[in-house]
């Protein structure tokens, strides 16, 4: 997708903030290699000393073209790999998402596809964190067998976009409170806070309460989604989005939760 900041000033950006480590995915394609040589600028940067110090740079691997299970096999080798998700602009999981051929999760019994399952298996496996994209934020059948699958097999799952699902109504606050007994991390992100090219007009309020109904204690993971063309950048978004939590009561200790306990706990991070 078009970026107004690319991951290496994104990097620099996030290494000056004090940020531990920051995560850039493509809808399309692996941008570990990216990732990488983020990383590396920033460290040089740092031996340089033109900067204090650096962050860790993830990429990811988008399923987005196959759930054949090699690619994990695969990719797990590769540095600065953050995470593994399922299909978001393609597969075509959600309406205009027609890039590419479709690619159910399901099977005709309703149960997850095979290959679907060994993907998710050896991410458990290589303890590499996985998110659902897209997939299953509008189809409840998709959304329980992916939660209720990486549940039974230890695989750390984050269940993308949960606060804007739950904002929009196509999901409830008490399913993603149901989603955190089973172990999976919910994703609340700041583009449904400020006003951006996806959402001109939101109202802060709405997240803000569905965010206190759900608690911040439930595997709340904060993002900010952000980096598009004409939305705020990212590490600016972060801070504003923290600064709306402020506002609206959260303590610190909650924060904390969401912005650094759950990330570290879902990216395996010692932080």
């Amino acid at each position: 997708m078009p970026r107004d900041i690319d991951i290496i000033e994104l990097a620099i950006e996030a290494s000056k903030a004090k940020m531990a480590a920051i995560v850039c995915k493509d809808h399309f394609f692996p941008n570990v290699g990216m990732a990488w040589a983020a990383q590396w600028v920033v460290e040089e940067m740092v031996k340089k000393g033109e900067l204090e110090q650096s962050c860790k740079v993830f990429g990811t691997h988008i399923l987005a073209w196959t759930f054949h299970p090699d690619q994990i096999h695969l990719i797990r080798k590769y540095p600065n790999l953050g995470y593994v998700f399922f299909p978001t602009m393609t597969g075509r999981v959600i309406k205009g998402a027609y890039a590419g051929p479709p690619m159910p999760v399901l099977n005709g019994k309703g149960g997850l596809r095979t290959e679907v399952k060994e993907c998710i298996d050896a991410c458990a496996e290589y303890k590499i964190p996985m998110a659902t994209g897209h997939t299953g934020l509008f189809n409840p059948k998709e959304r329980v067998a992916l939660v209720q699958y990486a549940h039974d097999v230890g695989c750390k799952m984050l269940f993308t976009h949960a606060g804007a699902a739950s904002t929009f109504g196509a999901v409830s606050a008490e399913e993603l409170k149901e989603m955190a007994k089973l172990g999976i991390y919910l994703d609340f992100q700041a583009n449904t806070f400020l006003p951006n090219m996806m959402h001109p007009t939101v109202d802060p309020n709405a997240i803000m309460d569905v965010l206190r109904e759900v608690g911040p204690e439930n595997k709340v993971v904060a993002t900010t989604d952000f980096g598009q063309p004409t939305c705020e950048s990212p590490v600016p978004a972060w801070k504003h989005f923290i600064r709306g939590m402020i506002h609206f009561g959260f303590t610190k200790d909650e924060i904390r939760l969401m912005v650094r306990t759950h990330p570290a706990e879902w990216l395996g991070l010692d932080v």
